[in-house]
């Protein structure tokens, strides 16, 4: 079975501004004002001050032998960033740490909920837990044990075990791109939290969303299998399907749209949401984006950088009924429509 995160524990409306004002002041370029209106926050209230604290707390005790986090003053983003930079050098030798440290004892801020909902999402940390991974804007290219090619896109990271008798890449979050090594006697499968993906002598896609998985076979075939049903089917290259917790969807072919086209950089829409578009964005961004209903229905067909997210959201802007508005630096926006 994969690894499971704990459940969090329930933040407060307090937690919740701490992490705002750590994305303020993350952003860059911050003025003497700024500043000023962070203390201010600080200073209203004793409540304000501990859940920053809480937070500041729940990065100490993660990267235990780092330099200690200030307690008695707010805490700053440099030093907030040089944590997360050191905790990323040093990760081989944290991993055991935060394995066995989820849940942080009595400080009201579960490192589970920490590190995938805030840092991963924010782009102020890759996800530690795994044995690879990559940031915010950052697609990297591995060469797995038995010579096999795996390609991750951005907040994209998986778990391998690989021995005589298996080869099996669990992938935690985002999507990968492997080109499996031919003639080896140990099955290849990439599993997520809905099934299975066993290569056939393949190369393949397989995208991590929040309550499916999605499989595109690009070359050979692909056999894939529910997690908790026997249920299992056989793709052909050009073929894609979404597994979900008890059921499969088989996808039209003109459907899949060069579903690759991550690895240059590029997301291909014809004729499909926006919302599709931005969700192929928002690895890309450090920060969030942020969609109206309204926004999401709209119907888009082009080809979108994925490097340059805001000149993407400009680009859009031009062309669709759109209301982009940015707060923080450009780490929060709001896409909306600016119809009637």
């Amino acid at each position: 079975m994969p690894h499971r995160m704990p459940a969090s524990p329930t933040r407060t409306t307090d937690e919740d501004s701490a992490i705002e004002w750590m994305v303020e002041l993350r952003a860059g370029d911050i003025t003497p004002d700024t500043h000023q209106a962070f203390q201010r926050w600080l200073d209203a209230r004793p409540e304000h001050r501990q859940a920053w604290q809480r937070l500041g707390g729940a990065l100490e005790y993660a990267f235990g032998d780092l330099p200690q986090v200030p307690r008695q003053a707010g805490l700053d983003a440099g030093t907030v960033e040089a944590t997360l930079r050191q905790a990323e050098q040093h990760r081989h030798q944290r991993r055991r740490l935060l394995r066995n440290a989820l849940i942080l004892a009595g400080t009201g801020i579960g490192l589970g909920w920490l590190v995938p909902r805030t840092a991963l999402q924010l782009g102020l940390a890759p996800d530690l837990l795994a044995d690879l991974h990559t940031g915010t804007g950052e697609r990297r290219r591995y060469t797995l044990p038995d010579g096999s090619l795996l390609t991750l896109d951005a907040r994209s990271s998986v778990d391998l075990i690989f021995d005589a008798t298996l080869r099996l890449v669990r992938l935690r979050q985002g999507q990968l791109i492997v080109s499996v090594q031919p003639g080896q006697t140990a099955p290849f499968i990439v599993e997520t939290a809905q099934g299975q993906a066993q290569a056939l002598g393949t190369r393949y896609l397989v995208r991590q969303e929040s309550d499916l998985t999605r499989v595109d076979v690009l070359a050979h075939r692909v056999a894939v299998r529910l997690r908790d049903h026997e249920a299992s089917q056989i793709l052909e290259a050009g073929q894609g399907i979404l597994m979900r917790a008890q059921t499969f969807e088989r996808l039209p072919e003109s459907g899949t749209q060069q579903p690759d086209a991550w690895l240059h950089g590029q997301f291909i829409a014809h004729d499909r949401p926006l919302s599709d578009v931005i969700d192929a964005l928002r690895p890309y961004h450090r920060g969030l984006l942020r969609l109206s209903p309204q926004a999401a229905a709209l119907r888009v067909t082009g080809n979108y950088s994925l490097d340059h997210p805001r000149a993407t959201l400009t680009a859009l802007a031009e062309t669709l009924p759109l209301d982009i508005k940015t707060y923080a630096n450009d780490w929060i926006i709001q896409i909306d429509t600016n119809l009637s």
